[in-house]
Formats: structure tokens, sequence, C-alpha cells
């Protein structure tokens, strides 16, 4: 404990009466005086402990004594409010207990409560937040999309599109330590393919319009025709054949035959 230097001084009255007394100039570490401003010979003043400390031993009085003040006994020792109990993070001290604060884990973010706390008489200044799991909410603007209103950190989501429609982009999102998807959510967009139009060919089986995704249709060839290319068809996400439509020859055209 630090104290500041005293200084006390002899007052004579008019009857001739010497008064000794001593200043209040009194400043120790830790400690704070309740007393008047002018102290007579025998006089006490009463300390205690500024706050965030707690009386560790000693008297809290000290005595005015022929222009001297006794020695001050009490020491202060800095209050411990007790640990701090969270989850998902920890509690870091500074200075010793005086000052909390919360360092959360990875994935987690703060919620409510105060950055920091103080250590103070009646106990900790204030609560320090919760720390939750961070979490990704389902962005809008999906047309047709199956999902569901959160996902937390690191968890991957699929966007599953409707009977009838075709997913473009990425199929795979996950929830980053932003709290945003990565990468952007995809785009759900109807998918119909056109009537195929095949010249001297003929439908045989399959689809009928509309033609949606994953559709299949099956075409020949008209008499004397020959078909270059796969018969059957499948309609792809783009709204198109695949593979691209066949084409129907004349008969003996690849040969360099020619009919009247």
């Amino acid at each position: 404990m630090t104290f500041s230097r005293h200084l006390c001084w002899c007052i004579f009255s008019a009857d001739g009466f010497a008064l000794t007394t001593c200043s209040h100039s009194l400043k120790f570490s830790g400690l704070l005086f309740k007393a008047t401003l002018t102290f007579e010979d025998g006089a006490t003043v009463a300390f205690s402990c500024n706050p965030g400390y707690t009386p560790a031993g000693g008297s809290l009085k000290i005595t005015c004594t022929a222009g001297q003040w006794s020695a001050v006994r009490l020491r202060c020792e800095r209050r411990n409010c007790g640990a701090l109990q969270v989850y998902n993070g920890e509690v870091v001290y500074i200075n010793g207990t005086e000052f909390a604060l919360l360092n959360e884990f990875a994935n987690y973010k703060p919620v409510g409560g105060s950055a920091v706390s103080r250590c103070e008489v009646k106990g900790w200044s204030s609560r320090l937040p919760t720390c939750e799991v961070v979490k990704c909410v389902t962005p809008g603007g999906i047309v047709n999309g199956a999902v569901k209103e959160f996902y937390d950190y690191k968890e991957v989501v699929q966007y599953p599109c409707r009977n009838n429609v075709g997913l473009i982009r990425s199929i795979e999102l996950t929830c980053s330590e932003d709290g945003n998807f990565s990468p952007a959510p995809p785009n759900c967009v109807g998918v119909e393919c056109k009537d195929p139009v095949i010249e001297n060919g003929q439908y045989k089986s399959g689809s009928r319009p509309p033609h949606r995704l994953n559709a299949k249709v099956t075409y020949g060839c008209k008499p004397g025709y020959t078909m270059e290319g796969p018969s059957t068809v499948t309609c792809n996400l783009n709204s198109q054949w695949s593979p691209s439509l066949p084409k129907c020859n004349k008969y003996g055209l690849n040969y360099g035959m020619r009919y009247c």
C-alpha cells in the first residue's frame, strides 16, 4: 500500500491555548477516507476500500495524536467477484479480475449482454453475452425450392426442385461462419423442351407436350429414309433435347446413289 506525506501544523487560539491539528490530505492506494476537513488532537478518521476493493485486515481508523496521524493498518485487496461461466466461449480476465470480457469460440457469435463486465462492490457490473452457434437464414427469392428456415454453421443444404422443375448452378450450399451460404443460392427454373421437329421423321413413342425435365421421346424415319443419330432423346436442364435431334436422310444418299 502506498500513501502520501501527511501535513500537520499547530493553530493557537485567542487565549494562547495550543491546539494541535492534522491536515486532511490523506491519499492511499485502494482507500477512501470518510471524515471532516479539520482534525483536532484525538480525532479519528475512518477509511473504506475503493469500489472494486475489499478489506483484507487492519483497522479501519487512524488517530490524530500530537500533530501526527497514526499508521494506516487497513489493507485493501481487489475484490474477487468469482468466475463467470459461459458456454461455447471463454472468459478473459484483465488486471486480475477487475475486468472480464468474452472470447467466443469459432463458429459462434455473441448474443445480448455486455462485451465487458467490471468487478464492482456488489459483483459484476453486467452480464456477458451468450454464445450461439452461427446460423444461416434461408435466402428469399428462391422459386420452386423446397428448403427449411435455418441452417447451422457448416451444414450443407441441397436445393431440390419440385416436379417438372430443373435446378441450375450449384446444388450444394454450405453455411459459412459469417452467417451466409457459400456459394450463392441456385435458381430453380421451369424446364420445357419444344416438341421435336424432324424433317421426314415420325413420332413413335414417349412424352407428349409439354415436355418437362427428363422427358424422353423416340422417333423413326418415314419409308425411304434412314436415321442419322440416336432415335431417343431426353429433355435436359437447359430445355434442350440431348443428344441433338437425329436427321432423316434419303435412303442411299450417303452412298452416292440417286433416285428418280
